[in-house]
């Protein structure tokens, strides 16, 4: 049975979806398994604040999502939008996660320690 060209076009279109499919559900699980390595280093570090005797400061909470927020924007030198900080730190779909971190944004856009460019927070 001889295959018409649009039939041709019809099926490498297909092929072409079906590989963006497959490729973008690679890329979430990177992601995620990205996340969750940011937040074992994020555990670290706050070990070894722990045990070096470090106080933290009337804000511990707050300057521990700064800080970050920062790593992960150091990380990534394009920049990222506020989904993508999100995702990053764990925090997509958690309500008070999602504000706390709107909140440092603003704190931190104020302070100068992050700036915005395209449409993406990038650090200063």
């Amino acid at each position: 049975m001889a295959t018409t060209f649009e039939e041709m076009v019809l099926q490498e279109r297909n092929r072409l979806v079906a590989q963006i499919t497959d490729i973008e559900i690679r890329q979430r699980a990177l992601q995620e398994e990205m996340a969750l390595v940011k937040r074992e280093l994020s555990a670290l570090d706050a070990y070894e604040t722990a045990k070096a005797g470090k106080k933290k400061n009337s804000t511990g909470r707050r300057t521990s999502r700064q800080d970050g927020i920062l790593q992960l924007l150091q990380g990534n030198a394009g920049g990222m939008t506020r989904g993508g900080i999100l995702e990053g730190l764990g925090l997509k779909g958690n309500k008070s996660g999602e504000q706390s971190i709107s909140n440092a944004l603003n704190n931190m856009k104020k302070a100068g320690t992050i700036a915005v460019r395209d449409g993406k927070y990038v650090a200063a």
